[in-house]
Order: structure tokens, then C-alpha cells, then sequence
């Protein structure tokens, strides 16, 4: 065998041997990159399952919140109404003692009237 001839067979023996460790490499590689994945999904499914439930669990304080807002602004609704209406009365109040005023000035500038 010539020097060149023996070469060759090194490289290729050495190649073999760094195509079989490649492949049992990649073999090993796969199975955890596998098992790793699987890991990571099943604990995504976990904690999407969790935000589902306090989601909904959000959804429903924010509609009482929006229910109790609702009676809060009809009561409010209903203040504001009954304030001018009280409003309106004391002005007309106000009006009735400024007219009742005014008679009773008008009456007292009247000279008095004589006595028989």
C-alpha cells in the first residue's frame, strides 16, 4: 500500500468514525430537543389555562362593576333631577318673598288713610 493509498484509508476510516458520532450526536440531540419541546408545551398549555380562567374570572367583576355603575349613574340621574327641582322652587320662593316685599314697601309709602 503506498503512502497515499494509506492516507486515504485513514481519512476515510476517520471520516466513518465522525459520520457515525455526528449521527448518534444528532440522534441524541433530536431526542432531547423532543423531550425539551414537549416540556415547554405542556407548561405553556398550563399557564394559558390559568390566564383563561382569571380572564373570565375578570369578565365577570367587570360586569357588576358595570352593573353597579349603571344603578350609580341612574341614582345620580335622579339627584340631579330632584336638585333642580329644588332649585326651581327656591327661586320661586326667592320671587314670591321679593313680590310680597315690594307690596308690603308699596303699602307702607301709601299715606295713611283718615280717620273718621
Amino acid at each position: 500500500m503506498t503512502p497515499e493509498e494509506r492516507t486515504t484509508a485513514i481519512v476515510a476510516a476517520a471520516a466513518q468514525r465522525i459520520i457515525a458520532a455526528t449521527a448518534a450526536n444528532l440522534s441524541d440531540f433530536r431526542t432531547e430537543l423532543t423531550i425539551r419541546l414537549d416540556s415547554l408545551r405542556a407548561e405553556l398549555t398550563t399557564r394559558l389555562d390559568t390566564i383563561e380562567r382569571r380572564t373570565g374570572r375578570i369578565d365577570l367583576n367587570l360586569h357588576a362593576v358595570m352593573l353597579q355603575t349603571a344603578g350609580m349613574s341612574k341614582s345620580l340621574s335622579q339627584a340631579e333631577a330632584l336638585d333642580s327641582s329644588f332649585a326651581a322652587t327656591l327661586a320661586a320662593q326667592q320671587r314670591a318673598i321679593d313680590d310680597l316685599y315690594a307690596q308690603l314697601a308699596a303699602l307702607k309709602r301709601q299715606p295713611p288713610a283718615p280717620s273718621n
